[in-house]
C-alpha cells in the first residue's frame, strides 16, 4: 500500500479574515482588518466578553484569544472591535471546504476553519505533495481573499503539527525523515494533546529528551507517534455528504 498523504488545511485568524473580506468586498470598507489592530468578539461599548480571534498588529501588541475585551483594550485603547456574525463565517467555511474538495474528493471538516484532505488518491497529478498544497493555498487566497497555512504529512496528527510552524500563509511538510530535524526540538506543548499534566510527566521543556513518555500518551497502546492510528495513520472521517453541504454564495462566486 502506497504511503499516505495528508493535508490539513486551517484557516489563519478565521473569524478576523473573514470578517476583513466581507468588509471589504461587500461592505466596500475602507480599512482592512487584518492590516490594523482589531478583533472579533466581545461588545465594545459595554467591555465585555473575550477575544475570539485577533490581527497580527494586535497579536503585537500582546492581545491573544480568550482574553477578555477589557484586558485586550487596556493594552490597545484603538483597538477596532466587530461583533462576531456565526452565520457569515459558515458560508466563508464552506466556501473554503469546496476549493479542497476539488483536489480530493476524501475531506473531514475538522471545525469550522479546519479540514483534513486525503491527497493519496490523487497528488500524484501534481509535481510533489508540497506543490500540491501551494497551489491549494493560493487558489483559497485567490478565489476567496484570506489565506491558509496547509501541513503535509503522512497522517492527521502530523499534518495538523505541520499546518502550526509558521503563520501565515504558509506550507510545512512533515514526513517521517522531517521529524527529528523540524520537531524534537520543539517545546514539549507544542505536541497535538500535550496539556499540563503530560508536560510535567515528560520531565523535560523540550521533546526530545521526554519524547517518548509524550508521544506515548498520545497514541494507543503498542503506536508510536509516527504511526498514530496504525501503519497508515487515523483514517478521513467524513460527516457531511458533500452534494448536500457545498454550495455557491454569492460572492463567492
Amino acid at each position: 500500500m502506497s504511503s499516505r498523504v495528508i493535508f490539513h488545511i486551517d484557516v489563519n485568524s478565521a473569524y478576523l479574515s473573514w470578517e476583513a473580506v466581507y468588509g471589504i468586498s461587500v461592505r466596500k470598507d475602507e480599512v482592512d482588518l487584518r492590516e490594523v489592530p482589531s478583533i472579533i468578539g466581545g461588545d465594545e461599548t459595554k467591555r465585555r466578553g473575550i477575544v475570539l480571534a485577533a490581527s497580527i498588529p494586535a497579536k503585537k501588541k500582546g492581545i491573544r484569544t480568550a482574553e477578555t475585551v477589557r484586558e485586550a483594550l487596556n493594552k490597545c485603547p484603538d483597538l477596532i472591535i466587530r461583533p462576531p456574525c456565526h452565520g457569515m463565517y459558515d458560508k466563508f467555511s464552506k466556501a473554503f471546504l469546496k476549493e479542497a474538495l476539488k483536489f480530493s474528493p476524501v475531506l473531514e471538516k475538522f471545525s469550522i476553519d479546519e479540514a483534513f484532505l486525503d491527497m493519496t488518491e490523487t497528488v500524484g497529478q501534481y509535481k510533489s505533495p508540497y506543490e500540491a498544497a501551494c497551489l491549494l493555498k493560493d487558489r483559497i487566497y485567490e478565489k476567496l481573499g484570506f489565506t491558509v497555512n496547509i501541513g503535509v504529512a503522512p497522517n492527521k496528527l502530523l499534518a495538523k503539527m505541520a499546518s502550526d510552524f509558521e503563520k501565515p500563509n504558509k506550507v510545512h511538510t512533515l514526513f517521517r525523515e522531517e521529524v527529528p530535524n523540524k520537531m524534537w526540538p520543539l517545546p514539549v506543548e507544542n505536541l497535538l494533546f500535550v496539556g499540563p499534566a503530560t508536560k510535567r510527566g515528560s520531565g523535560h521543556g523540550c521533546i526530545i529528551p521526554g519524547r517518548d513518555r509524550c508521544l506515548q500518551a498520545q497514541s494507543r497502546p503498542g503506536q508510536s507517534f509516527l504511526h498514530h492510528g496504525g501503519d497508515q495513520g487515523l483514517p478521513i472521517s467524513p460527516k457531511f455528504p458533500p452534494e448536500k453541504t457545498f454550495c455557491t454564495y454569492g460572492y463567492y462566486q
